[in-house]
């Protein structure tokens, strides 16, 4: 059994989690009703959730296509994604496609989707202004950790790039101090589970950090150390953290 937990964050969005804390984010606007992922994949129907909340029309967006974002994709009959994604678990024929941004109309309220490889090379952010909202998909982590020793991930100079380009963005298109701004990640609950602390939360100086974090690797300033995280490519997983920021690795991403 596999039960969903629903949770309201501002006064039009919800997250729903499932007991792996992966997390689908359901933002209502006065047309449409845009929903970020779907979850892991287990026995309970996503969508019957959503109608708890909204019955508005159903616009899906995700925010990169591991599994465990993928669990509740057959319940949607329409989607879209980057086009930098690996597409095998993706029906071409139900989605649309977008290049580095895109923005959702839902009638009071804009949402904008805006891709920066890292964890995956298609990875993408969504920013809603209006409640000083990102959602960030497996991006940074989600408080316990980012993964870039998966397979479709970028070297950690490319990372280092989106970093700074995503943090320029926030800095160059509003008005008001990226701080302000809260994170959401792609598994809520997971800031209660870092090495580093109790209680981890995600937020814009983990992102800064990040990118201290993985110039000080390719510097030699922080040492990479083994660990027993999920294997890709027949590379051993390593870890290192600086500050608030932890990342999992592998050697022939160093670089």
């Amino acid at each position: 059994m596999n039960n969903y937990k629903i949770k309201k964050i501002y006064d039009d969005t919800w997250l729903i989690n499932d007991d792996a804390m992966c997390t689908v984010y359901v933002i209502k606007g006065s047309k449409k009703t845009l929903i970020i992922d779907t979850g892991n994949e287990n026995n309970n129907n996503l969508i019957e959730e959503i109608k708890k909340i909204t019955n508005n029309e159903l616009v899906l967006v995700l925010t990169h296509t591991h599994l465990d974002h993928l669990g509740h994709l057959n319940e949607f009959e329409h989607y879209y994604l980057s086009k930098y994604e690996d597409l095998t678990n993706i029906t071409l024929n139900k989605a649309t496609l977008f290049d580095n941004e895109y923005v959702f109309d839902l009638g009071n309220k804009i949402i904008k989707a805006i891709v920066f490889p890292a964890h995956t090379k298609g990875s993408t952010i969504l920013i809603d202004e209006a409640n000083k909202a990102i959602y960030t998909g497996d991006q940074f982590g989600s408080g316990c950790g980012v993964w870039m020793q998966v397979n479709e991930a970028t070297t950690l100079s490319t990372y280092i790039d989106s970093i700074t380009k995503f943090l320029n963005y926030l800095d160059n298109n509003y008005s008001f101090d990226k701080h302000e701004f809260t994170l959401w990640g792609g598994h809520y609950g997971q800031e209660l589970t870092s090495r580093l602390s109790s209680y981890n939360p995600l937020n814009i100086d983990m992102v800064l950090n990040m990118k201290t974090l993985c110039e000080k690797i390719l510097n030699k300033e922080i040492i990479l150390q083994e660990c027993n995280s999920m294997v890709f490519n027949n590379e051993i997983s390593l870890y290192a953290s600086y500050k608030n920021a932890e990342i999992v690795t592998r050697k022939s991403l160093v670089k």
